[in-house]
């Protein structure tokens, strides 16, 4: 007989903010977790990990002008070209990329 496991007593707190990635090809928009004592998407950025990972994300592409909306991504800061907070009090608009 299998035995059942309780679920863990403790859960990663996170605070979810949305952000822009923009790299050569790709404009990237979708949510980043902040975790444990990370306040700030600068933080995130000078984590000694190669990737950033992004939820709920769209995916827009420069050349052939199409968006895809994927649950999950993880992108290679490597690519990265310039990252910005999007906030809700502020319209940012980027136009002719």
């Amino acid at each position: 007989m299998a035995e059942l496991h309780s679920p863990p007593q403790q859960y990663i707190r996170s605070k979810k903010i949305t952000v822009k990635i923009f790299s050569s090809n790709y404009i990237f928009e979708g949510s980043v977790h902040l975790v444990n004592q990370q306040k700030r998407i600068t933080e995130v950025i000078n984590d000694p990990r190669h990737f950033i990972n992004l939820t709920d994300v769209k995916v827009t592409s420069k050349n052939e002008k199409k968006s895809y909306i994927v649950p999950f991504i993880a992108i290679n800061k490597n690519i990265i070209d310039f990252i910005f907070q999007v906030t809700s009090d502020k319209n940012i608009t980027v136009e002719d990329f």
